[in-house]
């Protein structure tokens, strides 16, 4: 009799065991100071307390995260731009599920308009025949054109380069501005060797809110384990709430993953994140609307179908 109980007892606590063992998941983000969100979830302990035990991945190109998250390898991804998101879902839609987007505005920039510190511009008009330094691919240098066009300037030039090689082409001289994004600006200010023209460059002439992209899961895989999006959602959801209300915590996780400096970090500006059930679904259409205008993407996608709403 007592060695049934026993066995039972042992049979019993094996199986929390395994019941309560955290569930594996592959998680990937870009290496960029506006991406500190995702990484505070993963270093504060947010994936842990629903349960999983994430695996981080850095990518230091979207293109290759939305490779890993499409072939499977990866469950959830930040930030997917939103233009690729659409091409997917254009040709294979219900690839890709949305749990938050991110979005540029003026008090939560993406970009920035960066001159050299003795540039004698004063205003983005007074660059006309000059050249931008951009980043490498298409999109920056095709939104960054259309919003010199929105000012009247056509006659610009640009030069792509990583942003490495942005500050020395600012120092240079090869170049006469750039639209560069975080640590670079930060970056160019503390070290004396640039200024800030405009924050949100893009935002102040040509939309006020850019939907920039997405943290993005596998949509047939979270179809096949929907426990695993639900806890995913909370995590973000909890990572996300608790950032807004401490970002200098928050921002703090870029001392690992970027090797930023606490004086920097300091001085770097808010990410504006949103859980995608709470994003106005025009924002969306509003963005790949102006996309679609200038051929950035081929013809608009109803996304409203990925926003992840539990």
């Amino acid at each position: 009799m007592y060695v049934l109980v026993g066995l039972l007892l042992i049979a019993a606590t094996v199986a929390v065991v395994v019941i309560t063992r955290p569930r594996r998941l592959a998680v990937g983000f870009q290496a960029g100071a506006i991406n500190y969100p995702m990484m505070y979830a993963l270093e504060g302990g947010f994936f842990a307390r629903e349960g999983l035990e994430p695996q981080a991945r850095v990518f230091q190109s979207a293109n290759d995260a939305q490779d890993a998250l499409l072939g499977g390898s990866l469950f959830l991804d930040s930030v997917i731009p939103i233009q690729n998101i659409a091409a997917v879902e254009g040709e294979k839609p219900g690839s890709i599920g949305i749990i938050a987007l991110l979005l540029s505005d003026v008090a939560h920039p993406l970009d920035f308009l960066v001159v050299p510190r003795k540039s004698p511009v004063k205003d983005p008009k007074e660059l006309a025949g000059k050249t931008i330094v951009v980043f490498p691919g298409t999109y920056s240098e095709t939104v960054t054109r259309l919003t010199f066009a929105k000012l009247g300037i056509k006659d610009i030039k640009f030069l792509k380069a990583s942003p490495s090689d942005m500050a020395q082409a600012l120092q240079t001289g090869r170049a006469d501005a750039g639209v560069v994004y975080e640590p670079t600006a930060t970056l160019a200010e503390v070290g004396g060797w640039g200024r800030v023209l405009e924050r949100g460059f893009w935002e102040t002439h040509l939309l006020p809110v850019i939907v920039v992209g997405a943290y993005a899961y596998n949509k047939p895989a979270a179809q096949q384990t929907p426990d695993l999006l639900k806890r995913s959602h909370r995590a973000i959801e909890q990572a996300l709430a608790s950032a807004k209300a401490n970002p200098t915590v928050a921002k703090k996780s870029l001392i690992k993953y970027m090797k930023l400096a606490p004086d920097i970090i300091d001085r770097l500006p808010t990410a504006r994140v949103e859980m995608a059930g709470e994003v106005d679904p025009e924002l969306v259409k509003q963005t790949l609307a102006l996309y679609v205008e200038n051929g950035i993407i081929a013809h608009a996608v109803d996304l409203t179908a990925t926003l992840y709403r539990p």
